[in-house]
């Protein structure tokens, strides 16, 4: 801060004190703030208003998922993953919920599909 500015804030705290505004003439910046330390330390402590007491809102409450599971969509393979379920094919990458798999997305063709299914991984359409 410049000087002016010390001198100014002295100002304003010996008003807010109700007190004399001390002598500044002749003091330089290290002694005016320490003048301004001084009368900061004389002001009585900020109380701050507690917040005001609001109710809290009502929790959201979701509606719960419905009982009935979705159809899955026709398939030209006759399969589709599982709700909840993704699977990773080497030509495809990651097959995800209802999205239509069938044998020529795995190495092992047949075999591959019936493991799946035989683990409800894949249901059939």
């Amino acid at each position: 801060m410049i000087k002016s500015q010390l001198e100014e804030r002295v100002v304003e705290l010996a008003h807010q004190l109700d007190i004399d505004t001390p002598n500044t003439e002749g003091m330089t910046n290290p002694g005016l703030e320490g003048l301004i330390d001084s009368l900061e330390s004389q002001l009585p402590p900020v109380v701050e208003d507690p917040p005001a007491t609001q109710t809290p809102a009502p929790p959201v409450v979701e509606d719960p998922p419905a009982t009935q599971t979705p159809a899955p969509p026709v398939s030209k393979t006759g399969f589709v993953v599982a709700q909840g379920r993704s699977v990773c094919c080497g030509k495809r990458g990651v097959v995800g919920p209802g999205e239509e798999i069938g044998e020529d997305d795995f190495g092992n063709g047949a075999e591959g599909v019936a493991d799946f299914v035989k683990r409800k991984i894949i249901v059939k359409a």
